[in-house]
């Protein structure tokens, strides 16, 4: 029998059609790196897919050394438009911008930008790719030498890395000719270390420690609170359909002014959580933090894990509760099932109420790719010179708050 050889480096862009023959590899792929991302996941993509895929094209870059899955980025394209700046903080896809309430900068330039499958409304601003150790500066010189070759796309935008990842994609556009623009610390996210509550607790701020008691004196004088942790299927499925009602009560459906992002509960979240949340749950890998008054559901929080960490996602609670700050109870019973469960949280989020509850952060950078064609290359020269402008508009400003101080 002739022996099978395969190239010893190999990358391949292919369809996300094909994406249930390599579900194997992917999901063995999974198990081997050294940080498992739920934004890189199969099950995120297919449901991402399935709910925001529409007038996007959608592509796996899959990098294999001697016939094995060693790295795999999956990538969305789709025209969208950016400032002359280009640093888009929350409108990743074309849709995002119908979210976001404040707009600091005209976005006039169309450009096809090649992103990671995450947007507003699933929740998630981070997401690259997954390799195993050692490979990600090989698989990443791999890609952009790939795509410096094709025209298809303008920009190539990563919109939240880790430093770390940051300085490889960095790296291998100059070994490739390709330009890029870096912005620093455009994102922090909150984490939490495995800790029992009582552990927890004593580790607290005083005023951390008064604020909860004052919101469970609340809580107690409303009815006679409950709490579950969903695990299985057929209770996530009925879990979710009350998370569900509950977005529509909240706030959030409503949304506030001083928010920077007003983000109801859409018919597509809706088919993206559903589809995320069964595919989890099948798996025991999905979590949902129920608190019941008087029997009567009134706040939630769904969450997912891969590998050592659970992430937390949505979270939504009655307006009748709002006052006993439900997100308290929440983020104590997930810190409560991490910890017997030997999970670290990733908070997803850099609220004040999630800041209180973190004692750990993961700073993260932007970073945009230009292609080498006459548009993205203008493109480039566009960015620079704007901001070069707004950094002399930020000196002036400072100066003349200088000035006015001494005066």
């Amino acid at each position: 029998m002739t022996e099978t050889r395969f190239p010893a480096k190999q990358l391949d862009i292919v369809d996300v059609s094909v994406i249930d023959r390599l579900q194997a590899d992917w999901h063995d792929l999974m198990e081997h790196v050294d940080q498992c991302e739920l934004f890189a996941s199969a099950d995120w993509f297919k449901a991402w897919s399935t709910a925001f895929g529409e007038n996007k094209q959608q592509q796996l870059a899959c990098y294999r050394e001697n016939g094995k899955l060693k790295a795999l980025m999956p990538m969305v394209t789709a025209t969208v438009r950016r400032n002359p700046l280009f640093m888009p903080r929350y409108d990743v896809q074309p849709e995002d911008k119908a979210f976001v309430n404040k707009m600091p900068f005209a976005n006039v330039l169309p450009v096809r930008q090649i992103s990671a499958p995450i947007n507003l409304q699933s929740g998630a601003m981070r997401g690259a790719w997954l390799a195993s150790s050692g490979v990600s500066e090989s698989f990443m010189h791999e890609l952009l030498t790939a795509l410096s070759k094709k025209k298809h796309w303008d920009v190539m935008l990563f919109s939240s890395l880790p430093v770390v990842d940051a300085d490889i994609v960095c790296a291998q556009a100059i070994s490739v000719g390709l330009s890029f623009t870096r912005d620093s610390q455009v994102r922090e996210v909150y984490k939490s270390q495995v800790l029992n509550w009582d552990e927890y607790w004593a580790g607290r701020t005083r005023h951390f420690r008064k604020r909860y008691r004052e919101a469970s004196s609340r809580l107690r004088k409303m009815g006679s609170e409950r709490f579950a942790v969903l695990t299985g299927p057929k209770e996530v499925a009925l879990g979710l359909a009350q998370l569900f009602q509950l977005a529509r009560e909240s706030w959030k459906f409503a949304g506030r002014k001083d928010q920077d992002v007003h983000l109801p509960l859409t018919e597509q979240t809706e088919v993206f959580y559903r589809a995320l949340c069964d595919s989890y749950a099948a798996k025991q890998q999905c979590q949902l933090y129920m608190m019941y008054l008087d029997e009567e559901p009134v706040a939630g929080m769904v969450s997912f894990t891969e590998g050592n960490r659970s992430f937390a996602m949505q979270t939504y609670y009655h307006p009748k509760v709002a006052k006993a700050s439900p997100g308290r109870f929440l983020f104590r019973h997930m810190s409560e099932w991490c910890c017997q469960n030997g999970k670290t949280i990733d908070w997803n989020g850099n609220s004040a109420i999630v800041k209180m509850f973190a004692n750990d952060f993961l700073a993260y950078d932007r970073v945009t790719v230009f292609n080498t064609n006459l548009y993205p290359r203008a493109l480039k020269m566009i960015s620079n010179g704007a901001r070069v402008l707004q950094a002399a508009k930020l000196r002036v400003k400072r100066n003349s708050k200088t000035i006015g101080e001494d005066t």
